[in-house]
């Protein structure tokens, strides 16, 4: 049961108001915070009776929890949101829409295909790079996010996947007999959910296998629970990397934090307080985002968001298309429209090199979407389905291939 929410945050995230040094410590314990989480309807209702929040029954009837999936969102998530806004970006992230069923489920079979992974029976280790690889080290997450592609895997668990330490050990193996892998991507669910003395061990166990360069590990913790990353945390991955110097090769391995912020909304002060931490002891930083309908669709967003992580000396590593993950389609734009925002983004001159590669997903990997609307990229969009379909020449296959866009 969710614990009760009596933290009263001012607007623009301004410093914590609490009755009590032991409740200040309770509410930056990130254990506290995945302990007290939303878990349903009830629970969403007395967070907002709890907390005074006017309006309570016209903000029960913005959202449908009527599907049986796990909704978990953390009471840090619920206090940024402005319920006064009804289009408020955080909230539109993570509570489920009613437009979630009344969409298609209708999902192109290039998102169907299972057959990079390299542990068909576990499901924990995929490859899609001859040099990287996907290590799911964990199966949930500190909050849901609504357009997750891996929902299959978390929110509805149609995917099962085994990440016990017999099953983490035989990836170890696999890793080991494959020599051009380089890097290691670690991701689930979210890997920090795991308590420290697990995700060290794992972390440990990738670096010193001989062929490792990089292990990057993807989080949306900055976001969903910042205080996650906790000044032990920070200290000992930094020893780890520090410590591969030693380890008889002629150079160290890195340690890559993934982070994914999708407005500017998103930076708190809490989330950069995690970032310079973390940076504080040598490990590198760099941000993926989500283009997404009604929430960031917009120049002015994503500049202001890239602009603020750039200051942060966070790498802008990949600005995705959303992926057609059934139940989403109120939350994904054409193509186009991220054509558009890369394209001005370049004409603005604000960031030079620094700027991400526009993708959307393939089932072979990153597929690169040119900037210039202008680029022989896709022919017109079609309907099919009941969905608006474009034809693209893919820059991985070679081959012209049909892939799910967005509407609006």
């Amino acid at each position: 049961m969710a614990a009760s929410f009596i933290f009263t945050r001012f607007r623009h995230h301004t410093s914590q108001r609490v009755d009590s040094l032991s409740q200040k410590s309770q509410w930056t314990d990130w254990r506290w915070q995945l302990a007290s989480s939303i878990r349903n309807k009830k629970d969403f209702e007395n967070y907002l009776q709890q907390n005074n929040i006017p309006n309570v029954v016209e903000i029960m009837q913005r959202y449908d929890f009527s599907v049986q999936e796990e909704i978990r969102l953390t009471p840090f998530l619920l206090s940024l949101v402005d319920w006064s806004n009804p289009c408020d970006p955080i909230a539109a992230q993570h509570l489920p829409s009613k437009k979630e069923h009344t969409q298609t489920h209708h999902i192109s079979s290039v998102w169907e295909q299972t057959s990079d992974f390299l542990d068909q029976d576990n499901r924990m280790l995929q490859q899609k790079y001859p040099d990287i690889v996907v290590l799911r080290l964990s199966n949930t997450c500190h909050s849901y996010c609504r357009f997750c592609f891996e929902k299959e895997r978390t929110l509805l668990n149609r995917v099962p996947t085994k990440t016990g330490e017999d099953e983490f050990q035989a990836c170890i193996e696999i890793i080991q007999r494959q020599p051009n892998i380089r890097q290691v991507l670690v991701t689930g669910g979210d890997p920090l959910v795991l308590p420290d003395n697990i995700l060290l061990d794992r972390v440990e166990k990738l670096l010193k296998i001989p062929q490792i360069r990089i292990v990057r590990i993807n989080s949306r913790a900055w976001l969903h629970n910042p205080f996650r990353f906790t000044a032990e945390l920070a200290e000992k991955l930094g020893q780890l990397q520090r410590d591969s110097w030693t380890w008889g090769q002629t150079r160290g391995k890195e340690i890559h934090l993934g982070t994914h912020f999708n407005h500017p909304n998103e930076l708190t002060p809490e989330a950069l307080a995690a970032v310079r931490l973390m940076q504080q002891h040598g490990l590198h930083i760099y941000n993926q985002t989500v283009l997404l309908k009604n929430i960031n669709d917009s120049f002015e967003t994503i500049f202001e968001l890239f602009k603020k992580l750039r200051e942060e000396n966070v790498r802008l590593h990949y600005f995705s298309h959303a992926m057609p993950v059934p139940g989403t389609e109120h939350l994904r734009t054409p193509v186009r429209k991220g054509q558009e925002i890369m394209q001005k983004l370049r004409q603005s001159k604000e960031f030079r090199g620094q700027l991400p590669h526009y993708e959307m997903s393939h089932v072979l990997g990153k597929q690169i979407v040119p900037d210039s609307m202008s680029e022989n990229f896709y022919e017109a969009t079609k309907e099919k389905s009941n969905e608006s379909i474009i034809r693209f020449l893919s820059d991985i296959t070679g081959q012209w291939e049909e892939y799910p866009d967005g509407k609006g």
